[in-house]
């Protein structure tokens, strides 16, 4: 009886973290390899605040350039070094969930980038609901 308490404790309190860690951050991820393609598309449904982080897995520096992903915000063009990252938020006002079509392009020759995309869900968390009657 003992050992069947534990096991379905463990299995609540698994449950209960995995239940928890759902509501911390969603992401997405893509890559741009470079040959053959030079440009990486991403469509993401994110929040009204969503940091793209872009991460360079190649040897060589590579020179990259983000479009706008919505109207009236500026393009970043960045250069990353070996094995480095860059990080922008992008923030718009709109209903949730937002459309932010990412498209990432690079001159370089040889690059081997990873795209993700991270934001906070615009869901409340149950545990955090402080409701007064």
């Amino acid at each position: 009886m003992k050992k069947i308490c534990l096991l379905f404790l463990s299995l609540v309190v698994s449950n209960a973290v995995l239940c928890f860690s759902t509501y911390a951050k969603e992401f997405q991820t893509a890559v741009l390899i470079n040959p053959p393609e030079s440009t990486a598309y991403m469509a993401v449904d994110g929040n009204q605040c969503t940091d793209l982080t872009l991460r360079n897995q190649n040897v060589l520096s590579v020179l990259l350039s983000v479009a706008e992903p919505r109207p009236l915000q500026p393009t970043w063009d960045l250069i990353l070094l070996p094995f480095a990252s860059g990080k922008k938020t992008y923030c718009v006002f709109a209903k949730v969930p937002v459309r932010w079509n990412f498209t990432v392009s690079t001159v370089s020759s040889a690059a081997h980038v990873v795209l993700e995309a991270a934001w906070d869900p615009f869901i409340p968390d149950p545990t955090n609901l402080n409701l007064q009657y």
